[in-house]
């Protein structure tokens, strides 16, 4: 009941996402190439490895590019 009276007054659950920079595609672009590692990325974006992946994966299926 508790839940659903939040719900309805619009309370959100969960944790926010973390936002990617304006630059991103530009950063996965320098990181295919190899002119930056993983970790480099990750301080660029201020995320963790496996955000970053999982960040791609959603970039890459809504620009349709292939790995």
């Amino acid at each position: 009941e508790g839940i659903a009276a939040a719900k309805a007054r619009g309370v959100h659950f969960g944790r926010t996402a973390i936002e990617m920079p304006e630059n991103f595609p530009e950063i996965v672009r320098d990181w295919e190439n190899g002119t930056i590692t993983v970790d480099e990325v990750c301080k660029k974006c201020a995320v963790s490895a496996p955000t970053f992946y999982r960040r791609l994966r959603e970039y890459r299926l809504v620009s349709g590019k292939k790995m």
